[in-house]
C-alpha cells in the first residue's frame, strides 16, 4: 500500500498493489485500488502515486491498474478475473530497449 500527502500532512490519495506471476506477462504489479483525492491539486496527487507505483515494480514488466474498484475481497481473489486484461489500464513500466534489426 502506498499513500500521498498534500503539504498539510493529510492523506490525498491511496494505491493498494500486488506483485503476482501473470500467465502471460510475467511478475506483474496488479494494482485494484488507485485513488487520489484533492479538489486543487488531484493530478500531482496521482502523479505522486503512479511514480511511487513506478518504483515499487523495478522488477515487473507490466503494471495493471483497474479501471473499477474491486466488487469485493473475493473477487481479488479470483485466478480467472486474474488472467483477463480486460478490467485495467496496461502500462509497460521498463521498455525493454529495440535492437537493431540485424541481429
Amino acid at each position: 500500500m502506498i499513500s500521498a500527502s498534500d503539504l498539510t500532512g493529510r492523506v490525498r490519495g491511496l494505491a493498494v498493489f500486488r506483485l503476482l506471476r501473470h500467465p502471460e506477462a510475467g511478475l506483474l504489479m496488479d494494482v485494484p485500488i488507485f485513488i487520489a483525492l484533492s479538489a486543487a491539486d488531484h493530478h500531482q496527487i496521482a502523479q505522486s502515486l503512479f511514480s511511487s507505483l513506478e518504483a515499487q515494480a523495478t522488477a515487473c514488466q507490466f503494471m495493471r491498474v483497474w479501471t473499477n474498484l474491486p466488487g469485493s475481497l473475493q473477487e481479488l481473489e479470483d485466478p480467472d478475473l486474474f488472467r483477463r486484461w480486460d478490467h485495467g489500464v496496461i502500462y509497460r513500466v521498463h521498455p525493454k530497449p529495440i535492437g537493431p534489426a540485424w541481429r
